[in-house]
């Protein structure tokens, strides 16, 4: 049996946008082929500004679409500001209630669940854990199959939007402690409900924000190891190891990928064009507070009061 190929997590997004509204048809038929043709580029609506934006592997991965999409599907699209794709978790545990209670028509429409989060570091969810006790034994067994998969529906699309930025949260586990659903009452508003009460959950825990990190190596002379390794430590990169391939100098290094924005422009200037680089993920951290504030202003524009 042949196994599939792991496409990593895109780290870089921006907006694209037609060059008119006649070209509107012309750039979504481009992007749904270049999806098919490239597992790694995500291609999503953001439902807050109806823009178009594109997810990727790098400065260069996306500049190549961009490319593509002039040159061989003759649309001249427009993207926006690179920016990076951060991810956000929850430091603490947290347990809450939420009870829905309204009319919809004639119909009566009443939800009542106890969830619970908790971190969980390197955890990605798939549906929500049974937390058993002496007291809800009983009300968790009776549970029918197609109440939780509303209620894992509804969890799986509040992870997508944090409370930050509104990026991913990750790692951590979610527990269904109780449920109560009223005759009647939809699936729709079971998943809405268990939406609700993770973000109510996500409002009252402490949150924060995970960068991605990226393992870089850097070929360079010897001449010039020593403005590589002087731009590094500017960039809160970490040297991990300098060895030696024929007579050039190998630097292996994990730096912030915010640190790198515009790094190939930097690093040919540093080494006069001879120096090369590759990176790729190495996996998300949490920031300092300083660096969280830095990186809230640079996305939103606002400083975080």
């Amino acid at each position: 049996m042949l196994l599939g190929v792991q496409v990593p997590d895109p780290v870089f997004f921006c907006s694209v946008e037609a060059p008119s509204t006649s070209h509107q048809k012309a750039l979504e038929d481009a992007l749904g082929q270049l999806q098919r043709e490239d597992p790694s580029l995500h291609v999503t609506l953001d439902q807050d500004t109806g823009q178009t934006v594109l997810s990727g592997m790098g400065e260069l991965h996306l500049d190549i679409i961009r490319h593509r999409i002039n040159k061989e599907y003759k649309v001249e699209a427009e993207l926006g500001p690179l920016q990076v794709s951060y991810k956000e978790t929850c430091r603490t545990s947290c347990t809450h209630t939420i009870n829905v209670n309204k009319m919809i028509g004639d119909s009566k429409q009443a939800v009542t669940l106890t969830l619970s989060i908790k971190p969980q570091p390197n955890y990605k969810f798939k549906s929500l854990e049974l937390s058993f006790s002496k007291d809800n034994q009983e009300n968790l067994h009776a549970i029918r199959r197609h109440h939780m998969s509303a209620l894992n529906r509804g969890v799986s699309s509040a992870l997508t939007n944090g409370p930050i930025l509104g990026f991913p949260v990750v790692d951590l586990k979610v527990a269904l402690h109780w449920l109560d659903i009223g005759r009647g009452t939809s699936e729709t508003i079971i998943a809405a409900a268990a939406a609700q009460c993770i973000h109510q959950i996500m409002q009252k825990t402490q949150c924060e924000l995970l960068e991605p990190v990226m393992e870089v190596e850097v070929v360079t002379s010897e001449e010039h190891t020593s403005s590589v390794l002087a731009d590094i430590s500017r960039r809160r990169g970490n040297v991990l190891k300098v060895s030696h391939r024929q007579d050039m100098r190998v630097v292996t290094l994990e730096c912030p990928l915010a640190e790198l924005m515009g790094y190939s422009t930097v690093l040919r200037t540093l080494t006069s064009g001879t120096a090369t680089f590759a990176m790729e993920l190495s996996d998300y951290r949490p920031m300092s507070p300083q660096d969280q504030a830095a990186a809230i202003e640079a996305v939103t524009g606002f400083a975080p009061l």
